[in-house]
């Protein structure tokens, strides 16, 4: 495999396996990335912690670079990452994303440490680009009495009002750590008709057991699709905050 400058466009990487890895890039190249991305990289997303990326030339990939963090073994994104990647069997797991690269930076100029970090990953989709008779046909497939959850009522009033928010809440109640949702937590696991489905969330309710301060974020947009040749695919990117 041919190596890359670190100071090169920090594109210029074809997807690899987890195992094998590019250079570390500097800080300064990630900082460039932010400032002056250039014609062919596009933000195509931005939070409190991280942007992600995307260009013409990979536009099946997408970079996420998470900025000035402290503590990597606090940081959930990064253990959620980092655990499936060394994991053959989850790295496998369809429920999961497509690692192909995870740096680490180490930024000097701060009295205290800093670091910065980036993940190449495949690109997948929102849930919402769905339309409901997709997610419904998702939820039948992969949940025993999906119709019955989603068409329960409070004090007369449907609780859902359409199926992405029962689906989404679903696996918030059954990944939930404390709260008055827990006890249905077993319950909910069972009614999981998909094997792989239901490894990957006893893997996720594992690491919040394990972790002290974790907690579930597995809302909508932290649940994503992949499109391919058969049926859309669940994907669940950062179900955990911390």
């Amino acid at each position: 495999m041919t190596r890359i400058n670190s100071v090169m466009k920090l594109f210029e990487i074809k997807p690899i396996p987890p195992e094998k890895f590019t250079p570390r890039p500097t800080m300064q190249g990630l900082s460039k990335l932010e400032k002056r991305p250039g014609e062919k990289a596009e933000k195509i997303g931005k939070g409190n912690y991280a942007s992600a990326w995307s260009t013409a030339t990979e536009p099946g990939t997408v970079r996420k670079v998470v900025s000035d963090r402290s503590n990597l073994s606090r940081d959930a994104y990064f253990q959620y990452i980092r655990k499936i990647t060394k994991n053959e069997r989850l790295s496998k797991n369809p429920y999961f994303p497509k690692i192909y690269d995870v740096q680490v930076v180490r930024d000097k100029n701060f009295d205290l440490p800093s670091h910065s970090y980036y993940v190449d990953m495949e690109r997948l989709h929102a849930l919402d680009t769905l339309s409901d008779e997709e997610v419904l046909t998702i939820g039948r497939k992969l949940i025993d009495g999906f119709d019955s959850w989603m068409n329960q009522t409070l004090n007369g009033q449907k609780m859902y009002s359409d199926p992405q928010q029962a689906l989404v809440s679903y696996f918030i109640q059954l990944l939930v750590k404390k709260s008055s949702y827990s006890s249905k937590s077993g319950r909910l696991l069972d009614n999981i008709k998909d094997s792989n489905l239901k490894q990957a969330l006893m893997f996720i309710k594992s690491v919040l057991r394990q972790e002290i301060g974790f907690f579930t974020d597995a809302h909508a947009a932290n649940i994503m699709i992949r499109r391919g040749r058969h049926a859309p695919q669940l994907v669940f990117t950062d179900p955990l905050g911390g």
